[in-house]
């Protein structure tokens, strides 16, 4: 019953897309029939996919977060908490499929100036250093907004330098946070901080639940930016890429697509499942009933994730490419904008990650902030996201005409916004970033950009960025909403009662 329950989730969060897709098959850019029907394959392996993933979650990924979380207080010793942390951070980033598209992705433009295994390890290693800082946050009780604040001055200052040094680079280095926080890093992250919150005495346990995973995804952007800066003495462009790429279109290709994804995503995630148990064995001595649980939630996300990437990978990146190249270059140019929106707004219901943080809110804030108040406030900032990096992509123009009035007014919200709202806001940011926009929507977009004539590292990339950056902005403001409507009736109790005196 569970598993019928949680496929019709599924094709409600994924079937939209698939209709976007045909509708604009039918009125705008018709594609061959067997690209439709490897598209269609695709679709259903997605949904199939994402099923046994969300099935799996709870049983596996979170578990682990949360006995690591529960472990390293129960450990009380820094120099635990600092190398756990860091390891459990780098190799759930290694393992993470988003940042495996965005390395062959890059490295593909660039014709390997900037080598996959390179930028995957550089993010990684950001994302470690991040968790720790995390983690050390929820333990000595520190702001949340100051080390948010200071982290995005610094990725400010380094980004400014990049844009003069190497502006080839400032949208992927941007896009790199986002990418890092997908299916498998987001349970992890989000449940070893939950874990960590929830065993310590405080009173801040609810806000300390969340923004972890947000400080994660600025340790890739600060990383990337260091990385970008190291190459100032490099002519990296994007002349490799001149046209749309073209994959097969026949169904013997998805079986290809299948066995790739099988033997990537068990050498990405071998590592992660490693340690832990070597950790369990160690330290956490784990019941052999609850192991046997865990292992079964694994290979429910094992196979999960695998279908999914191959869903993915084999019809939705191809699709996106040529319906991105043909609506720029249509009688009306201008519909890759409309269409952008459209799928913008539907495609947060189909990221796995998504999924996960709406329900611990729910479960955290005692379903005071429920799944569809979340789910609304992220679809719409999705939605207008994708449209902005369109039409900058229809019209041409530098991303910081977006990042930084964009991230003025986030960093000024955190003056107003409470903390709970802070944390989900900035975890948001990360979550809506997963497979299907780094994947779909910026394929769509490196199609567009190429159909255009646009530089493809400076048009393209940097729409992760801008996706990953609205939720900061609705999120806040919901939580502003929230902190005024909670004390004007807090102010009509204390009225009500001096009355009644």
């Amino acid at each position: 019953m569970e598993l019928v329950n949680k496929f019709k989730e599924t094709t409600f969060s994924v079937l939209p897309i698939y209709l976007i897709v045909i509708v604009s098959h039918l009125f705008f850019t018709p594609f061959s029939s067997d690209l439709l029907i490897l598209f269609t394959v695709s679709t259903l392996l997605l949904m199939v996919g994402l099923t046994l993933f969300n099935l799996g979650v709870d049983k596996s990924i979170e578990k682990m977060g949360n006995v690591v979380g529960e472990s390293v207080l129960a450990k009380n010793s820094l120099p635990y908490v600092i190398i756990v942390s860091f390891l459990v951070g780098f190799m759930v980033t290694f393992a993470e499929p988003d940042l495996q598209v965005l390395g062959n992705q890059l490295a593909s433009i660039t014709s390997n100036q900037i080598p996959a295994l390179l930028l995957i390890g550089v993010v990684s290693v950001g994302t470690g250093i991040y968790v720790v800082i995390g983690m050390l946050r929820i333990l000595y009780n520190k702001s949340l907004k100051l080390v948010y604040l200071f982290s995005y001055l610094i990725i400010f200052v380094l980004g400014f330098l990049v844009s003069e040094l190497q502006p080839n680079l400032l949208g992927v280095s941007f896009d790199s946070g986002g990418v890092t926080t997908g299916p498998l890093t987001v349970p992890f992250i989000m449940a070893l901080g939950i874990g960590l919150a929830s065993k310590r005495a405080s009173k801040t346990n609810q806000e300390d639940s969340f923004g972890i995973v947000g400080l994660a995804s600025a340790g890739p952007i600060l990383a990337m930016l260091l990385l970008s800066l190291a190459t100032f003495n490099m002519d990296i462009t994007a002349d490799a890429l001149q046209e749309v790429s073209h994959y097969p279109t026949h169904l013997g290709f998805v079986w290809d697509v299948l066995l790739l994804e099988f033997k990537n995503v068990a050498i990405a995630l071998s590592p992660l499942v490693v340690i832990f148990f070597y950790l369990n064995y160690k330290e956490f001595k784990l019941p052999k009933n609850e192991l046997i649980e865990l292992g079964k939630g694994l290979a429910l996300n094992y196979v999960g994730v695998v279908l999914f990437l191959t869903g993915v990978n084999a019809g939705f990146s191809n699709v996106a490419q040529e319906l991105g190249a043909r609506l720029i270059t249509g009688p009306n140019g201008w519909l890759v904008i409309v269409f952008g929106f459209l799928l913008g707004l539907v495609i947060v219901f189909a990221e796995p990650a998504i999924w996960v943080l709406n329900r611990n809110v729910e479960e955290i804030s005692g379903g005071y902030i429920n799944q569809k108040l979340m789910l609304g406030g992220l679809s719409i900032s999705t939605a207008l996201a994708v449209a902005m990096a369109m039409f900058r992509i229809y019209v041409g123009f530098s991303l910081w005409w977006y990042l930084i009035p964009g991230y003025t007014i986030a960093l000024i919200l955190l003056k107003y916004s409470p903390t709970l709202f802070t944390g989900i806001a900035f975890d948001s940011g990360g979550v809506s970033t997963g497979p299907m926009t780094a994947t779909f929507i910026l394929s769509m977009a490196i199609g567009a950009a190429i159909a255009n004539g646009s530089n493809v590292l400076t048009e393209a990339f940097g729409l992760v960025a801008v996706v990953a950056m609205m939720p900061l902005i609705v999120i806040q403001l919901l939580g502003v909403v929230y902190k005024v409507k909670t004390e004007q009736k807090e102010e009509t109790t204390t009225e009500d009662w001096i009355e009644e005196q």
